[in-house]
């Protein structure tokens, strides 16, 4: 989980990520499947979030982790 002065921002164990408004605590952006599995970790720079997670791209674990970036502007 990373804070700005504006959102929250969060992984789930489903490997979405998903901004909430600081007054409200609702959603107001979601980026679904961002990865295929857990998300491990992430941070924020402005309006660009990266995450590292976990994307099944092999039929046996361990998934090497990947690395995405999304804008959020």
């Amino acid at each position: 989980m990373k804070r700005n002065p504006r959102a929250i921002v969060y992984g789930t164990g489903k490997g979405d990520v998903k901004l909430l408004d600081m007054n409200t605590f609702k959603v107001v952006k979601e980026f679904p499947q961002a990865h295929g599995s857990t998300i491990s970790d992430l941070d924020t720079q402005g309006n660009t979030i990266l995450t590292c997670g976990y994307s099944p791209r092999f039929l046996i674990p361990p998934w090497p982790p990947t690395i995405r970036g999304m804008g959020c502007g």
